[in-house]
C-alpha cells in the first residue's frame, strides 16, 4: 500500500545533447550493466529517448525547440544532468489535485501513450503529471503504471 499515494522514484530521466545521445546510452549501459530499449521518438514531446525499464533510466535528447523548450533550457543554464525524477503512485489524480491544492500546476496531465502507443503491449495504464515548475530545484513528475498481467511474471 502507498503512504499518501506516492510509492518510490519510479524511474529518473536524464537529459543530454542530441549529439552525446548515443555516447551517453553506452556509457550508462556499460557503466551500470544495463541494456536500454530505443531509440525512440516522440513528436508529442520533441525528444529522442532510451529507457530501461529494470534499472529505472530513462535518457533523452531533445530535437524541437518548440515542444522541448524547458529541455532545452535546462541544457543551456545547467548542462547535461538529471532533469526529472518520476514517482509512482497509486492514483495520478489524487496525486494532481494533492500538488494543486499546495500551489502546484502540472502543465501536463494524461496518458503516456500518446509519448509511444507501443507501450500499450506493456501497460494497462500509463498516466503521468509533470508539475509546471520545480520543488527547490528539483523537476517531479507522477506516473500511475500497471503492467499487464503477462509482464507481472
Amino acid at each position: 500500500m502507498l503512504r499518501n499515494n506516492v510509492g518510490r522514484i519510479d524511474h529518473v530521466a536524464i537529459c543530454v545533447r542530441q549529439e552525446n545521445l548515443k555516447a551517453a546510452v553506452e556509457e550508462f549501459s556499460e557503466l551500470l550493466d544495463i541494456t536500454f530499449e530505443g531509440p525512440f521518438e516522440s513528436t508529442t514531446a520533441g525528444i529522442t529517448y532510451y529507457l530501461d525499464w529494470d534499472s529505472g533510466m530513462e535518457v533523452y535528447a531533445p530535437n524541437d525547440r518548440m515542444l522541448a523548450a524547458d529541455r532545452f533550457k535546462f541544457l543551456e543554464e545547467h548542462g547535461e544532468g538529471l532533469f526529472r525524477l518520476i514517482f509512482g503512485v497509486a492514483d495520478v489524480g489524487e496525486a494532481v489535485e494533492r500538488a494543486r491544492s499546495l500551489g502546484h500546476e502540472p502543465p501536463h496531465f494524461g496518458s503516456a501513450f500518446n509519448m509511444n502507443p507501443k507501450w500499450r503491449d506493456r501497460f494497462e495504464k500509463m498516466d503521468e503529471a509533470l508539475l509546471r515548475e520545480p520543488v527547490h530545484g528539483v523537476r517531479i513528475a507522477f506516473s500511475q503504471m500497471q503492467p499487464k498481467e503477462s509482464e507481472l511474471g
